[in-house]
């Protein structure tokens, strides 16, 4: 729990590297998101993570800018 505690907070500070002008796709930024996570979480979690994360990918949403996926884009998609 410790670890995802961690990682939550390194995403709220933006420690993915993400700048003005080379923010990805959801799409693109899978890779990188899941390389990350898997330092940071138990395989079974990562497996979890991955199993949620496939209904975004076949979604409109997948293809939204990171910056552009605000709360009105996410209830569309729900």
């Amino acid at each position: 729990m410790r670890r995802e505690a961690t990682f939550r907070l390194e995403l709220t500070s933006g420690d993915f590297g993400l700048t003005a002008g080379k923010i990805p796709t959801l799409h693109a930024f899978e890779e990188r998101f899941f390389n990350a996570l898997r330092l940071k979480v138990k395989p079974r979690t990562l497996v979890y993570y991955k199993d949620v994360w496939k209904p975004l990918m076949g979604d409109s949403i997948a293809h939204q800018r990171l910056d552009r996926i605000t709360p009105a884009v996410i209830e569309e998609f729900k």
